[in-house]
């Protein structure tokens, strides 16, 4: 193996390692918001990302373009976003999918794109 391999190999899996663990305190978090039903911080900011989702597809609706998803004839709320972005991400993470390369320095934004994905997945247009 080349020096060069060896030197970015060893600032490559630390890394990981650390995103890993971030994302895994934000999941945690998310998760206990969750459970207990308090709006903290992270319960904010997945039920604002899917409001942002939600006013996305309206305004791509009236452009007569291709939806983000196509929301169901319910409303959604905090609670099934964050349902949505948990179960999204424990899918991901069984596939190996996780690593993703802004999960350390912003884990609420792997969270949110697991949102999105969880959002096409569970709601997909036809």
């Amino acid at each position: 193996m080349k020096p060069w391999m060896l030197l970015l190999a060893a600032f490559l899996f630390p890394l990981n390692a650390a995103a890993q663990t971030n994302l895994e305190k934000a999941v945690s978090a998310l998760k206990r918001e969750r459970a207990t039903g308090s709006d903290g911080q992270m319960m904010y900011t997945i039920a604002g990302a899917g409001r942002g989702f939600l006013a996305a597809n309206t305004k791509l609706q009236l452009r007569k373009q291709p939806q983000l998803y196509c929301p169901p004839n319910f409303p959604l709320n905090g609670s099934n976003y964050a349902d949505i972005a948990i179960q999204q991400y424990e899918r991901d993470k069984s596939m190996g999918v996780n690593a993703s390369p802004f999960a350390q320095e912003y884990p609420f934004d792997a969270l949110v794109a697991a949102l999105l994905d969880g959002l096409q997945r569970t709601f997909p247009c036809k």
